[in-house]
């Protein structure tokens, strides 16, 4: 008998759930002033990668960049599109496109975006100056 009282609660909470959901379905397809939004209209989040190294070279036709680094004895390799967002920056100076110089140090911050990388900030980092032993 206990277990066919519990069967019954627990069913009769499951009823209520169930029918409260979809009132609730039900109301925002009646009121246009709903604050839903629908599921495609919502951006995905895209995680920001950063990369540290030398432009290895540019495509000005295509408008995109090509920076190497080594990370953990290997050599990374990202060629990234960038696009009216794209914030290049020298110092506190805001660079174009067109100031930037293969062999430049640069952190390039991007990400993945419709299968292709996208830069969103280029730094140009301050020239290393070489030091010989004597």
């Amino acid at each position: 008998m206990k277990k066919n009282t519990i069967i019954s609660a627990v069913s009769g909470v499951a009823l209520v759930l169930g029918s409260s959901v979809l009132a609730l379905a039900a109301s925002d397809e009646t009121n246009p002033g709903s604050k839903t939004v629908p599921s495609a209209v919502v951006e995905k989040h895209t995680e920001m990668n950063k990369l540290n190294g030398e432009i290895a070279s540019i495509d000005r036709a295509r408008k995109m960049v090509t920076v190497k680094s080594k990370r953990n004895g290997k050599e990374i390799t990202v060629a990234a599109q960038l696009d009216d967002r794209t914030a290049i920056m020298d110092g506190r100076n805001s660079k174009s496109f067109a100031d930037l110089k293969v062999g430049e140090r640069v952190r390039m911050y991007y990400e993945r975006q419709d299968n292709r990388e996208l830069a969103r900030n280029i730094l140009v980092q301050p020239q290393r100056e070489v030091t010989g032993v004597k």
